[in-house]
């Protein structure tokens, strides 16, 4: 009786790993989509050659009333411009992963993040409004 009791508490306990590595993999594999499409913008970015200065002209000329975040409608311009095609449930899929706020608009440092996640130091420059890279880019846009 005791051992039967060891072997089904020592299944149960192994389960449990079991158990949440099934769901971690599950909710990846749910997520797959938006994933290879991040992925693919990325890629496409880069291979492109955009700085982040480049995104940044890029996102001022597709925001359309100025006031610095993009709505979804604004967001879905810049793919076919980058030649990135997807449908129009997959984009909302990827700018619901940059709206992490989920304010139904994206700012730049969100969408800076989603394209380079690895450009923490150019958001603060972007941030401070007062920065010559801002007042540049203004001007540009401007005239």
């Amino acid at each position: 009786a005791t051992t039967v009791l060891l072997i089904v508490a020592s299944n149960l306990y192994m389960a449990i790993p079991i158990a949440i590595v099934g769901n971690s993999f599950g909710r990846v594999w749910e997520d797959r989509e938006r994933l290879i499409l991040m992925r693919q913008l990325q890629r496409h970015v880069a291979r492109a050659g955009y700085s982040p200065k480049d995104l940044l002209l890029i996102f001022q000329n597709l925001d359309a009333d100025g006031n610095n975040e993009l709505s979804f409608d604004e967001f879905k311009e810049v793919l076919p411009w980058m030649k990135i095609e997807m449908t129009e449930g997959a984009a909302l899929k990827v700018f619901k992963s940059f709206d992490k706020a989920e304010a139904g608009t994206i700012d730049f440092s969100a969408f800076l993040l989603g394209v380079f996640p690895a450009q923490h130091y150019y958001m603060a420059a972007v941030r401070d409004r007062g920065s010559l890279l801002w007042q540049r880019t203004i001007s540009v846009r401007r005239s």
